[in-house]
């Protein structure tokens, strides 16, 4: 039986960005997103394309910045825009534009075509995510990585526990519990069908979603 989707509060979203608490999490989070290659993912969905077809790249929720670095470093000529409700990271190249504050706040105003996101929207709930939706309509493309609500996804969790802090060993479960299964991200967005929509989940327990305007 599947896992019925559900948002709660995460421990890493209520912490000081200083606290050495978070500082741990947010170092769990960089392993572990490279154990799940999800940047590399990230990065063979813009080999797809020419760099010259973007005009602008936003990510939200872009916590330290280590994808949009990535991204930056292959693609340094396409205008790269990271938002987070976080300050902006310490040594973040200058032309990676930095915005503090609430995403549905700032994305009305964001000039991008591309959207990417890696383990951040799984936060919002169904209605929040229909309010997200309804700010996409101007871009070109989507990109998320989000975990993949399942039992094996759960299981995998629990293996980690010995290597990560207290904050993860909450977080990552509560974060399973509110991720997506296919199907189900179009539909909670409200993506109309001038959308292709392209959903892999990886045995690493990532869903990967990606959204190409027709």
């Amino acid at each position: 039986m599947a896992i019925t989707r559900v948002v709660e509060s995460e421990l890493l979203d209520n912490l000081d960005a200083n606290d050495p608490e978070a500082l741990r999490s947010r170092q769990d989070l960089r392993m572990i997103n490279a154990l799940m290659g999800n940047q590399i993912w990230f990065l063979r969905q813009f080999r797809k394309f020419p760099p010259s077809s973007f005009a602008g790249i936003v990510e939200i929720g872009a916590g330290e910045g280590c994808l949009s670095r990535a991204i930056h470093r292959h693609y340094p000529a396409i205008p790269l825009t990271a938002m987070d409700l976080q300050p902006r990271p310490a040594g973040l190249v200058k032309d990676i534009s930095w915005i503090q504050g609430n995403l549905f706040d700032l994305l009305p105003r964001i000039s991008a075509d591309v959207l990417i996101g890696g383990m951040i929207i799984h936060h919002f709930t169904d209605d929040q995510l229909a309010m997200l939706g309804s700010h996409l309509q101007n871009f070109r493309a989507i990109f998320v990585c989000e975990p993949y609500r399942s039992r094996f996804s759960m299981a995998l969790a629990y293996l980690m526990w010995p290597l990560v802090g207290r904050v993860t060993r909450h977080d990552m479960p509560a974060s399973i519990r509110a991720g997506f299964r296919r199907g189900e991200l179009a539909d909670l967005l409200q993506l109309s069908g001038q959308w292709e929509i392209h959903e892999t989940v990886d045995g690493r327990g990532s869903f990967r979603f990606a959204a190409i305007r027709r």
